[in-house]
């Protein structure tokens, strides 16, 4: 991935460890993000040539990094209700400190349960059905038309 992306990634962090504590700020983000991704598309299709094309298995590096960001939000999301909500003052009018630091550890694992439950479910392919099929009939196409065009250079399309 791009350094760039780095960028998002970080932004995406910040914003997933205190959505709770500014809920509008995850609409922000998103609006945010919509906007900059228009204004790269613009500058792509107006002032720029297309970039080149890079394959690519996965994200790379920045899955380990978004994994220690979500389960770090999981933690952050899940003490601050602990701590700063008056939910469980109105759920449970006699709780004290202690009940409500155990309240938070019983509310985090259960939130970490629920992730590692989602990370398990979801099936993840390991390599798209038909794509190399796919990705080979398109080169042999563009090299069909490369010869029927007369274009030297073949080997570069």
């Amino acid at each position: 991935m791009c350094d760039g992306c780095m960028v998002l990634v970080y932004q995406v962090g910040c914003v997933a460890m205190v959505a709770v504590a500014l809920p509008v700020m995850p609409a922000v983000f998103v609006v945010y993000s919509i906007g900059e991704l228009r204004a790269k598309a613009l500058s792509l299709l107006t002032g720029l040539r297309r970039p080149e094309s890079q394959c690519a298995g996965d994200i790379g590096s920045y899955q380990q990094v978004i994994d220690i960001i979500t389960t770090m939000s999981v933690i952050t999301n899940a003490y601050i209700i602990g701590f700063t909500s008056h939910g469980l003052y109105l759920c449970f009018p006699e709780i004290d400190g202690v009940e409500r630091v155990w309240a938070s550890v019983i509310l985090e694992h259960l939130l970490l349960l629920c992730k590692l439950l989602v990370e398990n479910i979801v099936p993840v392919p390991k390599e798209p059905k038909g794509a190399i099929d796919a990705y080979q009939q398109a080169q042999d196409k563009k090299r069909a038309l490369v010869d029927k065009w007369g274009i030297d250079k073949a080997d570069e399309y």
